[in-house]
C-alpha cells in the first residue's frame, strides 16, 4: 500500500512558495530571542529590554576610516559591522566602561571576532 503522507516541507520552502509580494519575516523578531542569539548575549539583551537589530552587508559598501571621540585610533572598516557584531561591540564596550574585569567573546573561525575587537579598541582608545 502506497503512503499518502505528504513529504515534510521546511519553513524556508514554505516562505519561498508564498506570495512573492509578502515580506519575508525578520528572523530576529520571528524567533524566540534565546534561539536567535547566543545564550550570553540573549541574557544581556533580555536584561536591558532591547530588541536586537541585525544588519546584512551586501559587499558593495565602500570601505571607510572611522574615528571616535577621545580615541587616538582611526579604524579602516572595509565593510560595516554586521549580524551580531554591532550588539556584541556595544555590550563589550559597555562592560569595559562598567569596569568588568573579564568578558568572553565567542565565535567560530571566521566569524569576525578580531574585527569586533578592533572596533572596541578604536572606540575606547
Amino acid at each position: 500500500m502506497a503512503s499518502t503522507k505528504k513529504p515534510a516541507v521546511s519553513p524556508v520552502n514554505d516562505l519561498t512558495a508564498s506570495d512573492p509580494r509578502d515580506p519575508m519575516p525578520d528572523p530576529l523578531t520571528s524567533l524566540p530571542l534565546s534561539s536567535a542569539l547566543p545564550a550570553a548575549i540573549a541574557h544581556e539583551v533580555a536584561s536591558l529590554g532591547v530588541v536586537p537589530h541585525a544588519t546584512i552587508s551586501t559587499g558593495n559598501e565602500a570601505g571607510k576610516f572611522v574615528s571616535y571621540p577621545d580615541s587616538p585610533f582611526q579604524l579602516y572598516q572595509p565593510y560595516p559591522p554586521a549580524g551580531d557584531q554591532p550588539r556584541a561591540i556595544d555590550l563589550l564596550e559597555q562592560g569595559v566602561r562598567d569596569g568588568l574585569m573579564s568578558q568572553t567573546l565567542l565565535g567560530v573561525t571566521g566569524s569576525g571576532k578580531t574585527f569586533t575587537m578592533a572596533n572596541i579598541i578604536a572606540r575606547l582608545g
